[in-house]
């Protein structure tokens, strides 16, 4: 019997087959009853033989125990901490210290060569301004003569004459110009005449009333020097 056959034949086994399946299994193959009886044999010793004890592990050595290392004290850590601290505080003080003492080096070098800008003081002059002296404006009041007074004095009662004419429809019956200027209330308010006397020659006689006007019950006479306006009639 062949190792191949007997290996199929465990494998077979192994699968779950039957011994017969497998016997005629084989014989289809051409294996003789004897070589296949002889294999089943050859299995069967196998298993009924004894198994070689299986070689005993050598056990391992136990581990060494680690002793257990104490923690570090809090204030151990905490003065190692402070120690560097205090060293880094130290390093950077003498930092300081020594590029203080190099700046100011470099500016007694400096004003040792003369190369340091000097300020020149310059003192301040105070400016003193005079006060400005405003003069008071002297308004020179203009002189008119008797003429010019009686016709701004005729001027204005025209223009209050024609004010109250323009809101009653009607001149007013009174006026504030006083004589020898005069004010005369005609044809019941339909019409006036405002009178006063210039000077002879005066050129405004040329552009006034002339002639004789009935005021009520009074005749007022225009003839030059008298002069008059009043509406046209």
């Amino acid at each position: 019997m062949t190792q191949l056959s007997t290996k199929y034949i465990e494998m077979a086994l192994g699968r779950g087959e039957s011994e017969e399946n497998i016997k005629e299994t084989l014989r289809m193959q051409g294996i003789s009853e004897v070589d296949i009886a002889g294999a089943f044999k050859e299995i069967q010793e196998k298993k009924n033989a004894p198994q070689p004890p299986k070689p005993i592990q050598p056990t391992q050595p136990p581990k060494p125990i680690q002793p257990i290392q104490p923690t570090k004290n809090r204030m151990e850590y905490s003065k190692k901490s402070s120690k560097k601290t205090v060293i880094f505080v130290v390093i950077i003080l003498l930092l300081g210290g020594v590029a203080t003492g190099g700046y100011y080096y470099f500016n007694d070098i400096v004003r040792f060569v003369g190369l340091e800008k000097k300020d020149v003081y310059v003192p301040t002059i105070p400016v003193v301004t005079e006060p400005v002296v405003t003069e008071p404006v002297v308004v020179e009041e203009e002189i008119l003569s008797e003429d010019e007074k009686r016709i701004n004095a005729v001027k204005e009662a025209q223009i209050d004459a024609i004010n109250f004419y323009a809101t009653e429809g009607i001149y007013p019956e009174t006026s504030s110009l006083e004589e020898p200027d005069f004010y005369c209330y005609r044809k019941e308010g339909t019409h006036y005449i405002l009178g006063t006397t210039l000077e002879e020659g005066n050129i405004l006689l040329d552009y006034d009333l002339d002639g004789s006007y009935v005021c009520g019950d009074v005749v007022k006479n225009c003839a030059d020097p008298v002069y008059c306006v009043g509406p046209e009639l």
